[in-house]
């Protein structure tokens, strides 16, 4: 049996060689290739030809990017927009709730101005919705950092833009279908702009991204919704008109005028009409029977934010702690309408 001195001595090379090896490796990280064969003799390792590289082997050119998925051009068209004209508010607040006012009226006409003056004031009552909170996580295990970290890889450049990514299709998909799940403490929810009732929910039965669809019928639809804005609901304000990708692709290159393309593509036609102050395309619309309409401002659709995202690494007391990252947000969406009922936005899909 070996005595302690030796066993100690023993234990004292194989630190040493573990050492040797630990800053080996840490400058591997740092160093080009030039530098392997001077960093091998300085440590004392030993080099073996065509021992291969991690990652790949050495007859493999590793490229240094990552190829990610592909998302939709304007994915988060109409939440950009909306979340531009956010109301900001403290973030201990659940609940967003705004005042409507009514109107005056009885007047008098008289020669004498000796009738009874009819007194009148102005009525109140409130609406709003619910302010909720917004998260995602990323989790890895801490050996699994180290691992990817003795390679020179960084997954957490990935994890962080796919988690961001996570928080904000989360909160698009919120703006566009709600959750009546989701409830303030005075029970106001937001059901989405596909079914809230705050906004207009109308119907088509033509396909405004058929061949068969006339440009005309397709103009007058949209003029027809326009009119339920402006006309019937007196929305003088701007009107931002988002459509779905197959609407946009069929509008630009079909000419309003069949023979006679001096009179533009539909495209140009809709963008010319009084009160469309832009025409965009978002990917939550889909096929030729949805679009949305709406005054995007403080006045009408807009956002009420608590809490930008925000995100931070969990802290980590002991070594084998997993490394997790949080992002979140509070925000909730809002489509303002008067004491009369009347809205200004609108929401079209197939009847």
């Amino acid at each position: 049996m070996e005595n302690l001195y030796l066993q100690r001595n023993k234990a004292k090379a194989w630190n040493r060689a573990q050492r040797a090896q630990y800053q080996a490796n840490a400058e591997f990280q740092l160093a080009s290739e030039s530098d392997f064969k001077i960093l091998l003799n300085r440590w004392g390792i030993e080099s073996a030809t065509n021992a291969g590289i991690s990652p790949d082997e050495a007859y493999r050119e590793m490229d240094d990017r990552t190829q990610v998925i592909l998302n939709p051009l304007g994915e988060f068209a109409t939440y950009q927009r909306v979340n531009a004209v956010s109301k900001s508010v403290n973030l201990g607040k659940l609940d967003y709730t705004y005042r409507q006012a009514s109107a005056q009226t009885g007047g008098t006409i008289s020669m004498s101005g000796q009738t009874g003056v009819i007194t009148d004031a102005v009525e109140y009552k409130n609406a709003g919705t619910v302010i909720p909170v917004i998260d995602h996580g990323v989790k890895r295990d801490w050996r699994e950092m180290l691992t990817f970290g003795a390679d020179g890889f960084d997954t957490m450049v990935d994890d962080n833009r796919e988690a961001g990514l996570v928080v904000l299709r989360t909160a698009n998909k919120y703006l566009w279908s709600g959750d009546a799940k989701i409830k303030s403490p005075d029970g106001r929810v937001w059901l989405g702009l596909k079914a809230d009732p705050s906004i207009v929910q109308a119907t088509t039965t033509i396909d405004l991204a058929d061949v068969a669809t006339s440009a005309a019928n397709i103009v007058n639809e949209i003029k027809t919704k326009r009119d339920v804005l402006r006309i019937d609901n007196n929305c003088s304000q701007a009107i931002d008109l988002a459509v779905s990708r197959e609407i946009m692709s069929h509008w630009e290159v079909t000419p309003y005028a069949v023979g006679d393309k001096a009179f533009g593509s539909v495209l140009d036609y809709v963008k010319g009409m009084n009160g469309i102050a832009s025409v965009y395309e978002d990917p939550q619309l889909n096929g030729g029977k949805q679009f949305l309409m709406a005054y995007i401002n403080m006045d009408g659709l807009h956002a009420v934010t608590g809490q930008a995202v925000s995100s931070y690494m969990d802290q980590r007391t002991k070594h084998n702690d997993p490394f997790i990252m949080v992002k979140w947000m509070a925000q909730g969406f809002i489509a303002k309408s008067t004491y009369a009922g009347q809205k200004c936005a609108l929401y079209c899909k197939s009847a």
